[in-house]
């Protein structure tokens, strides 16, 4: 279980994504190989991460006895499109977005990660792409989405007023705890099942979202005891 309070909270975030039918890539590193400057020996420096590269398929679904609930916050808007987020998961003091996001002259990461993603061929159509996206941090086309999501425990107003989508720390934990933590429930299928291959700390996470003697509010505080919120 990680015990490192960016760790919990990424693997936290990485999960979350997954239940909403994402692909995952975490700690998503931009390689700065085309730099000399940033190379030492055999050691290639980067230019920035993103915590988790997510892309969800456009008619995911899951389901095992119960079809499993997304959460709309994340997924609305998804259904027929290829949905990419880049998630940045903020777990200290500032919630804003980091350099790449904020610095013209940074604009060629975001280009890295479209050409990894591949949707977009022409290197002129990525460019100007990736230049709209740092710009606006989204981008919408007929098949395809991508966002730039920050998850904290806070919302940045100024940075929300600007195009940043937040999701906090609470709306996901509502959502496992409440949602895809009593599913089965719901369902009336009578036993929930647990998953030895999941990481430690999710599957704490789901043992308390699964604990039907558990009210709503206690499931939530166990789960952010779990998180170390607070």
């Amino acid at each position: 279980m990680p015990k490192d309070r960016s760790q919990r909270f990424e693997t936290f975030v990485t999960w979350y994504l997954r239940f909403n039918g994402y692909f995952t890539v975490p700690s998503f590193v931009v390689h700065a190989g085309e730099d000399p400057s940033r190379i030492s020996g055999d050691v290639v420096g980067n230019h920035t991460e993103v915590d988790t590269l997510a892309i969800r398929l456009p008619h995911s679904r899951e389901k095992s006895g119960t079809h499993f609930p997304t959460h709309a916050p994340l997924v609305e808007g998804a259904d027929g499109r290829f949905d990419v987020v880049f998630a940045e998961v903020k777990s200290g003091n500032s919630n804003s977005p980091n350099k790449t996001w904020q610095r013209d002259d940074m604009v060629a990461n975001v280009e890295y990660l479209l050409r990894f993603i591949g949707w977009h061929e022409d290197d002129t159509r990525i460019t100007d792409v990736a230049s709209s996206l740092q710009r606006k941090f989204s981008v919408e086309e007929t098949q395809l989405r991508m966002r730039y999501i920050i998850f904290s425990e806070a919302v940045d107003r100024t940075w929300s007023a600007k195009g940043v989508q937040y999701i906090t720390f609470d709306e996901c934990i509502r959502f496992i705890a409440e949602e895809r933590g009593q599913c089965w429930a719901y369902a009336g299928i009578g036993r929930r099942s647990m998953h030895d291959q999941w990481d430690p700390l999710i599957n704490r996470i789901f043992e308390v979202a699964n604990d039907a003697a558990l009210d709503a509010y206690s499931r939530q505080q166990e789960i952010r005891k779990a998180l170390k919120i607070g």
